[in-house]
């Protein structure tokens, strides 16, 4: 006979799982401002008086695009 514990995760299960969103959100941030810098730049150049919008800090996203309560 199999026992299955079907939405059972342990403390330390839930707790790595919780740092792999976290690095994935981060993740996903710096991907995110790599485009806007390379979308900026060339702007940048060709317009010295052009300023970029201030994009949000890695804290400031990950806050935001958290779906887990916690």
């Amino acid at each position: 006979m199999e026992t299955v514990h079907e939405g059972i995760t342990s403390p330390h299960g839930l707790s790595s799982t919780v740092e792999i969103i976290q690095r994935r959100r981060e993740t996903r941030y710096y991907k995110l401002l790599c485009l806007v810098a390379d979308r900026v730049t060339p702007l940048q150049l060709s317009n010295p008086l052009y300023l970029a919008p201030t994009p949000p800090s890695v804290g400031q996203y990950s806050s935001q695009q958290k779906p887990l309560d916690g």
